[in-house]
């Protein structure tokens, strides 16, 4: 193994954060085990195929909230046939404890391949939904050109905790990739709405969170070039599918195969869910938002009545 791996590993062990307060100290050690795991198997796989990402242009992250339409909107760039986007799968405890570039590419392209063997599922409240899109590339490619990963909350959180945590992404990538950010936004009412009915998280402790994480992508938005941060929102891509994948193309630098785009479209649904007529808004808690909708330019036009 090598010292860098060796360290991280002894570092993350020593030091305690936020995501792993609430864990016990079983629960960490299992954690770091699966680590050492994940190393070995994948610096084994980087080392026999080491021509593998030679394509790779671009890392795509993205970064936003939970309930906010990121799962599809990663299968959508996964279904093309030089991307690969893994969904669920949080790099930063690699980057963390040391991987190399290669061993974190194979680990999410093997992510992606066992999701896209699975339907490309997602559980919902009481159902699985399958953003599976039939006859592309999903879990395989063509041309490897654009490879990351969504875990959009918990990427936000990672760089609200540790401002280092980009550089050390940018770090791992070299000079020869770029680091492309999308942020996958929804309608603030039905992000918070739908943690509640989701998870049961209390309503002012999901304002707080869903605009804390805004204050972290807002400082992220201001410090990268246009060309490098893109926002997707929900609403706009259910309602006008085509326009939207041919701009996300376009931000990747992946051309806009016309099947691709026809495909992508035809799973989607019509409109998004109004999760937010589901829970009890109060007058004042309803006032809350929309103040704090109104210091981000990338949340105007969200309403409750919209």
């Amino acid at each position: 193994m090598s010292q860098s791996f060796i360290s991280g590993i002894y570092s993350s062990l020593t030091q305690t954060d936020s995501r792993a307060a609430n864990q016990s100290l079983a629960e960490q050690v299992r954690s770091k085990a699966r680590l050492v795991k994940s190393y070995i198997r994948s610096y084994r796989w980087a080392r026999e195929k080491k021509e593998s990402f030679h394509d790779v242009q671009h890392y795509c992250l993205f970064v936003g909230h939970a309930r906010s339409g990121g799962s599809l909107l990663g299968a959508l760039v996964d279904a093309h046939p030089n991307a690969v986007i893994a969904d669920e799968v949080d790099i930063f405890p690699y980057l963390e404890a040391g991987f190399e570039r290669e061993q974190v590419f194979h680990i999410l392209l093997e992510r992606s391949q066992h999701q896209a063997k699975q339907g490309r599922l997602k559980a919902g409240r009481e159902t699985q939904h399958s953003f599976f899109v039939s006859g592309q590339w999903q879990g395989r490619y063509e041309t490897l050109q654009v490879i990351g990963n969504r875990k959009a909350g918990i990427s936000t959180q990672h760089l609200r905790q540790n401002p280092n945590s980009y550089n050390q992404l940018r770090r791992l990538l070299g000079e020869k990739i770029n680091l492309k950010v999308i942020f996958s936004v929804r309608n603030p009412f039905d992000t918070v709405s739908t943690m509640n009915i989701r998870s049961g998280r209390d309503i002012v402790n999901g304002i707080d969170a869903y605009f804390s994480n805004c204050e972290t992508i807002e400082v992220l938005r201001r410090s990268l070039p246009s060309t490098d941060f893109l926002a997707v929102r929900h609403e706009t891509l259910l309602a006008n599918p085509a326009n939207e994948l041919r701009q996300i193309c376009q931000f990747l630098a992946l051309p806009a195969l016309p099947d691709y785009i026809e495909a992508c479209s035809s799973i989607l649904y019509r409109a998004p869910s109004r999760s937010r007529n589901k829970v009890n808004w109060s007058p004042e808690l309803m006032e809350t938002v929309k103040t704090r909708i109104g210091q981000f330019e990338f949340l105007q036009g969200y309403s409750f009545e919209d």
